[in-house]
């Protein structure tokens, strides 16, 4: 009875590293798609019909709570590593660092092939692990894949980043790899409809465009792994988003000088702005400390 518990163990055991192993996956982020645009989309009749589909074939999350609810490069690596902001290093778009007396820019292209940005506490992002087990990556604009991990990289990639390809282009490059034998997973990154966010409002017409733009590119990814013929099943999708996007008006203003004084503190905003950071004038010596309540202000989303 034990031999054959045993065996029936191992057996099971193999199926589940077929299943996890011998399957690939596609993970695909639309930036700041918020957690409701898709009923604001349905409400404004515009096409969804992808999403839904999706949906229907798998499974959907109501709503999850990002490590860094309104900031694109600290969301997207926490996905990666598994790791909150303050552990993996990446605590903003564009931010400080005191230990390595450097600021860090997203938007800066040698700023992201700097491994000293990504390693912090021995950072191991998932496509680095997927290939150190055996996988092949490719990754197209993902925050932190211009970087090397232990003088590693990712198998193929897009290149250093740009707004201007399209979804259904970079749908295109992802489905040349993800089709060689030999690639098992592949991570996309869109702008959209985050840009449009930050352009015209998250309530604006523009962002439902951006909507069914990125609606337009799932369906076009599902038609294109209908095509395709795959050796084993077809590629299981993930599709998810770094945050959401609320309105806010001039008057939710918080006087930092008012709280803090000048001559005591150094102060840091990112780039976005959502972020900052607040360094003693001191060296180190003292502990930072205020009231948090003095920061607080409130919101009404309309």
């Amino acid at each position: 009875m034990r031999m054959r518990t045993v065996f029936k163990l191992l057996t099971c055991l193999a199926l589940l590293s077929q299943f996890c192993y011998g399957r690939k996956v596609i993970l695909i982020s639309l930036d700041g798609f918020r957690h409701d645009y898709i009923e604001k989309a349905i409400a404004a009749e515009r096409n969804v019909s992808a999403f839904l589909k999706l949906a229907e074939q798998g499974f959907r999350a109501n709503k999850v709570k990002s490590v860094m609810i309104s900031l694109t490069f600290p969301s997207h690596f926490s996905l990666a590593t598994g790791r909150y902001s303050e552990t993996h290093g990446l605590v903003g778009n564009t931010f400080y660092d005191k230990d390595l007396n450097d600021t860090f820019k997203y938007t800066n292209p040698t700023k992201n092939m700097e491994s000293k940005w990504f390693t912090t506490n021995g950072n191991e992002p998932i496509w680095i692990t997927n290939q150190r087990h055996g996988g092949k990556t490719g990754m197209i604009y993902w925050p932190g894949s211009d970087a090397r991990y232990n003088g590693t990289m990712q198998y193929v990639s897009f290149g250093l980043y740009s707004g201007a390809p399209t979804l259904r282009f970079r749908v295109d490059r992802i489905m040349e790899w993800i089709t060689q034998p030999d690639v098992n997973f592949c991570m996309l990154y869109f702008n959209q409809p985050d840009s449009a966010g930050h352009k015209f409002g998250p309530n604006s017409e523009e962002v439902l465009d951006a909507i069914e733009q990125t609606n337009d590119g799932i369906a076009y990814l599902m038609q294109r792994i209908e095509q395709e013929q795959f050796p084993g099943e077809k590629p299981n999708v993930i599709v998810t988003s770094d945050h959401g996007m609320t309105a806010v008006s001039n008057k939710m203003v918080v006087n930092v000088g008012e709280v803090l004084s000048p001559t005591e503190y150094k102060f840091g905003v990112d780039g976005s702005p959502a972020n900052l950071g607040i360094w003693i004038n001191d060296n180190g010596k003292r502990k930072l400390t205020f009231s948090v309540a003095k920061f607080k202000c409130s919101f009404e989303d309309k």
